[in-house]
């Protein structure tokens, strides 16, 4: 079988369990959300298979792109995530999905960073020590990966039918999360200090480059899926990215005042539902100053490894719910299933609330006891 028949199998397949009528039920519940009507939380729950046999000479789905075999055609990558979601179990909201992940913060190598593998994730770091001052961040079309995720995007709108594959947006990362990947060692937490007009003047060119890729890419996109998503599924018609800046668990709230704010406010006024991933107890320090930014639509709240669980943050939750804004949980059907009770309870309300679980686990009574619960 040529691998233009398979992609026509693998499509006709998807096809018939997730139709236009699926898509349109998925995109009138989450605009309900979205729209403060549902009168309950999302609960998006996926779980992919890990057992999936494939067709003789085809290669298995990869998380991050980057870990096919070298000289894998842009098709064979398709096909992979097409048996993927073709076999994807799906309950609550969830909806299948997936993106083309190339890292996280992937702008990176498109302004010039060397991609490397490292166990089972992937990192960028600079391929020289050129000074901070002296770097451009110009986005040069001609770039492999600017260039190769635009070819797959293109290939995706040419053979998958239009409004029934939710494929999100890479991980484009954040913007002064992609500058210190050009400054290893912590060299950027010493150019904060050293030479500040210098990192605002560097930030904002990345900015520019972060909104040419989004919007190229959101243009090629639209084409073909039911809405926006990214790497975490919120679905919506409207605009939506999750913003970050890992950096800011290293600075104080003066610095990220001074350096950060400005530049998040601006990315948020180019979406229309805007989310922030709040990653790691260090981030803490900025949440007031987050909710402040009116466009922001929510919070995506992870403690971080070795911090109390979920549970154990209701001055967290009650402080984004004041403040207007929606929370995003991931919620382990594995490790705690009665989280979102604890939470909602905390809050005094759960409608806010986005659960989501995409990875595998093996606990399905309790995400049917979840689901009973709250839908």
């Amino acid at each position: 079988m040529s691998l233009q028949q398979t992609i026509s199998r693998l499509i006709d397949s998807y096809i018939s369990k997730y139709d236009a009528a699926y898509w349109q039920q998925k995109l009138s519940v989450y605009e309900s959300w979205w729209a403060g009507s549902l009168g309950r939380p999302l609960l998006h729950f996926s779980n992919p298979r890990t057992d999936l046999a494939y067709d003789e000479g085809l290669i298995p789905y990869q998380r991050f792109w980057t870990y096919h075999p070298d000289g894998t055609t842009i098709d064979s990558m398709i096909i992979a995530m097409l048996y993927d979601l073709d076999a994807m179990r799906c309950y609550g909201d969830g909806f299948p999905q997936r993106f083309p992940q190339f890292g996280a913060g992937v702008l990176a190598a498109m302004l010039g960073a060397v991609s490397k593998n490292v166990s089972g994730s992937v990192w960028f770091e600079p391929e020289d020590r050129v000074p901070l001052k002296d770097r451009a961040f110009a986005l040069d079309p001609q770039n492999h990966w600017f260039v190769l995720l635009r070819q797959i995007y293109t290939r995706l709108a040419e053979i998958l039918p239009k409004g029934l594959f939710q494929v999100g947006m890479t991980d484009i990362g954040g913007t002064a999360d992609i500058l210190n990947s050009f400054s290893p060692g912590g060299m950027l937490l010493l150019d904060f200090y050293d030479e500040p007009e210098v990192v605002r003047q560097q930030i904002w060119r990345v900015h520019e480059a972060w909104k040419r890729v989004f919007s190229e890419y959101a243009a090629i996109i639209n084409e073909i899926t039911p809405g926006y998503t990214c790497w975490t599924p919120l679905l919506s018609k409207k605009s939506y990215y999750m913003l970050q800046c890992d950096l800011a668990y290293m600075i104080g709230p003066e610095m990220f005042e001074k350096f950060i704010l400005d530049e998040l406010k601006a990315a948020c006024d180019l979406l229309e539902r805007p989310f922030y991933h709040l990653d790691g107890t260090g981030q803490l320090a900025h949440l007031d100053m987050l909710l402040d930014i009116e466009k922001l639509q929510g919070i995506q709240w992870i403690p971080g490894e070795g911090s109390a669980p979920l549970s154990e943050w209701p001055g967290v939750f009650r402080k984004i719910a004041a403040a207007g804004k929606k929370i995003q949980v991931f919620l382990d059907p594995d490790s705690d299933p009665y989280v979102l009770d604890t939470i909602a309870d905390q809050v005094g309300r759960a409608d806010i609330i986005c659960a989501v679980w995409r990875d595998p686990y093996v606990n399905q009574t309790a995400v049917d006891g979840i689901l009973r619960r709250f839908c």
